[in-house]
């Protein structure tokens, strides 16, 4: 996925017409669309796919090449562009991560000023231990002195973050608001408080950018990155975010293609097919590290990895995809079938997604040639079958609400009539 701040999902509109395989096409993936809504903008927010270290030391050293060509030129948002495509070009292990950098103190991948629970604070992002994990240190502003701050400097010896934010590969991580309406970022998290951050537990913690300080200063970048707005500057934490949660991961190395999410609200992965669900303990605010037979149990997805297995997963996608569009259109049911309904649309959301991800390394034979065994002939299977998907599922759930529209006894019609 490109590192770009994700743009929002185009409105589409259409006028719809009776019958034909084309109208029923378009009718159906409007209607894809719609039912997917938020999820598929999450799908597709969650595809995160790398090519191999050496593909990616080739394509830093032309990245910064570039960016010294056009510095002078570029605007605010492209030059944020460019400073993100650094740091995803420079995540090429943990250790980058936690070398030193010349114009950030030691280890860090991005610092600004953000809102916490109503109070302004400092915010530090680097990579911590564990693979795929970011770490996110909060200082309170009258621990660090501004200027100092600005200028890189790292943070008082005698001081320490009152908080500390853990998240890992699987951690969700997504657009929000405050309650009171501003845009904010939301992070599933360990988070590590109280004194020495001895104390810990796992939650959803929302930052929201400061509207003084719309800037953020990520590694590589030659000064602080000024952007439009609020949004903007959520957006810019997590893409930064985001690259480290695959860092050192599977996703990096191209032996899987899906960076896997725990949704909790569901307890699922957001996606079946190419991601594994497991249970591990978790000792996270239960008081279990001295007690272990207290502790808990926690979702956590895996990806699954190699050739065959991925290989697999799309299979079952497919599968999928076309037995619930099938369904729809024989049982001739809108309504009624809201659950194939949207798997349906989200399957077919997920391999337009990773056919989108893919077409550029089917495209160069030498991307082909970094994939691990087995990987190139998976992925170009995905680019070839995923349209010829896209449009049977449209064809078919577009046939079903064209059938229940002219139906003059059908929920569907009196609905559209009432309107």
């Amino acid at each position: 996925r490109s590192r770009n701040i994700p743009a929002s999902l185009a409105n589409s509109g259409c006028r719809f017409t009776c019958g034909g395989m084309a109208d029923r096409r378009v009718i159906g993936l409007i209607f894809i669309l719609l039912i997917a809504g938020a999820e598929a903008s999450r799908v597709e927010q969650d595809l995160r796919l790398h090519s191999q270290r050496s593909l990616r030391l080739v394509a830093k050293r032309r990245a910064a090449a570039a960016h010294r060509e056009q510095r002078s030129s570029i605007s605010p948002d492209e030059e944020l562009r460019f400073a993100l495509q650094g740091l995803a070009l420079e995540a090429g292990t943990t250790e980058d991560l936690a070398g030193s950098s010349a114009d950030l103190s030691s280890g860090e991948a991005a610092r600004g000023m953000l809102s916490h629970r109503g109070k302004h604070v400092y915010a530090v992002m680097r990579a911590w231990k564990e693979a795929g994990s970011a770490q996110i240190d909060l200082y309170h502003l009258t621990d660090w002195d501004f200027v100092s701050f600005r200028m890189g400097a790292p943070a008082p010896a005698d001081v320490d973050p009152f908080e500390r934010l853990i998240v890992r590969h699987d951690d969700a991580v997504f657009m929000a608001h405050q309650d009171t309406g501003a845009e904010a970022f939301s992070i599933a998290c360990e988070r590590h408080y109280g004194k020495k951050l001895s104390q810990a537990s796992r939650e959803v913690i929302k930052l929201a950018p400061l509207e003084s300080s719309l800037s953020i200063r990520i590694k590589g970048a030659e000064d602080w990155l000024k952007v439009g707005g609020p949004r903007d500057v959520a957006s810019a934490w997590l893409n930064a975010m985001r690259i480290l949660q695959t860092v050192g991961t599977c996703i990096e190395g191209g032996s899987c293609l899906l960076q896997c999410t725990y949704v909790a609200k569901q307890d699922a992965c957001n996606s079946e097919h190419f991601c594994s669900l497991v249970r591990e303990r978790d000792t996270v605010g239960t008081g279990s590290s001295y007690f272990p037979w207290r502790a808990k149990t926690r979702g956590r997805c895996v990806p699954k990895r190699g050739a065959q297995a991925t290989k697999a997963a799309w299979a079952a996608l497919v599968k999928s995809a076309s037995e619930d569009a099938r369904k729809v259109r024989e049982e001739k049911c809108v309504l009624g079938c809201k659950k194939e309904w949207q798997r349906s649309a989200q399957n077919v959301q997920l391999a337009m997604g990773l056919k989108g991800q893919l077409e550029s390394i089917v495209a160069s034979e030498q991307s082909l040639r970094m994939l691990p065994a087995g990987m190139p002939k998976v992925a170009e299977a995905i680019v070839e079958e995923a349209e010829s998907l896209s449009e049977e599922v449209a064809s078919n759930l577009g046939a079903a609400f064209d059938e229940k529209r002219r139906n003059k006894r059908s929920a569907l019609r009196k609905a559209l009539s009432d309107k």
